[in-house]
């Protein structure tokens, strides 16, 4: 009888860890396991590592978040106007400037130069909680010293918020 109650037991913990969940949300997309990806300047580009922070709602700004590589120095950041709280297509511009702002600032930084001057495109984020925030965003950002620009498309995001 024990043995019966063992193999029944097996059998079922082996079918649960077996399933799958086909159920999706309205407001749930899965993009890429944690992550950043984008074509920068038309070359495939992958984050090393991402990092994200979700403050109180009445710090600027009220999420923040990035992807880099090291090697050489690259980062893409991010940084979401407190009024940002849920899903939703948000423009990216230069610098917020408002706390009821619906935008997101971002760059593109390298080692040799910071692309932030005259940002402009745009971020849908399609999932945002207190723990994870993930979505795509198409930008441009153009050299702070030279003036050259930087394209960013296809870009894609899965990142775990602190």
């Amino acid at each position: 009888m024990k043995l019966a109650i063992v193999s029944l037991l097996l059998i079922s913990s082996t079918w649960l860890v077996s399933c799958k969940s086909n159920s999706t949300s309205p407001n749930t997309t899965t993009t890429i396991s944690s992550g950043m990806t984008a074509t920068v300047n038309g070359t495939a580009w992958k984050s090393d590592a991402v990092v994200g922070f979700r403050h109180a709602p009445t710090a600027t700004p009220n999420l923040q978040f990035e992807g880099w590589v090291n090697q050489p120095f690259v980062q893409i950041p991010f940084n979401a106007s407190p009024a940002i709280t849920g899903p939703g297509t948000y423009p990216i511009i230069t610098h917020v400037t408002s706390l009821t702002e619906n935008s997101i600032e971002a760059a593109y930084n390298t080692t040799d130069a910071t692309y932030s001057d005259s940002s402009r495109g745009s971020m849908t984020i399609t999932t945002l909680t207190d723990k994870n925030v993930q979505g795509t965003f198409n930008f441009i950002a153009i050299d702070d010293f030279h003036g050259d620009t930087v394209t960013i498309t296809n870009g894609q995001f899965n990142i775990p918020l602190q």
